[in-house]
């Protein structure tokens, strides 16, 4: 089954902010009271960390919003519903420019041939084609899929002369 996105705003506003690091030796010390700039605004409320966070939550759905159907993560899993590949897609706005994409092979263990870049990626109405090579020195994968009604892919994939049934799903 595919890992649930994880929310990184959400986790990144849920960090405490780093403490600044103390002054270097050789960094001229704070100025004198007399000299400081004017004491600093009082701590945000937690309306306004409410508002901050809505703010950067909607911005952040704005830019999505900006990209294609297929922009994102995408996992390809066998028929017994093992990941097989995960895909990093970039769709341009719309979903009519040239897609792109990146694979990551979860089998392998992390080295030279557990990732890549998609070398053809060809969009078909509802189908969608993709080559790679998943190994130095193998053949060429090819991914084959047709869109379902659910948002996801069903199809097959040709690796290294195996031929299985998969899907992709987010």
């Amino acid at each position: 089954a595919a890992e649930p996105a994880g929310d990184p705003i959400g986790d990144a506003l849920a960090r405490p902010p780093a403490a600044s690091a103390a002054p270097s030796p050789d960094e001229d010390p704070p100025a004198p009271a007399s000299q400081a700039a004017p004491e600093a605004a009082p701590p945000p409320t937690a309306g306004d960390e409410a508002a901050y966070e809505a703010r950067i939550r909607a911005s952040v759905a704005a830019a999505q919003g900006l990209q294609g159907p297929m922009d994102g993560r995408w996992t390809l899993v066998g028929a017994d519903g093992k990941p097989l590949y995960v895909f990093q897609f970039v769709d341009p706005p719309g979903g009519y420019g040239t897609l792109q994409g990146a694979w990551q092979n979860p089998r392998r263990t992390r080295g030279a041939d557990d990732l890549g870049v998609v070398d053809r990626v060809e969009r078909s109405g509802p189908g969608l084609t993709l080559i790679f090579v998943s190994r130095t020195g193998a053949a060429a994968t090819t991914v084959r899929l047709q869109g379902g009604a659910a948002g996801g892919f069903a199809g097959q994939i040709d690796e290294d002369g195996q031929v299985q049934t998969v899907s992709l799903r987010r």
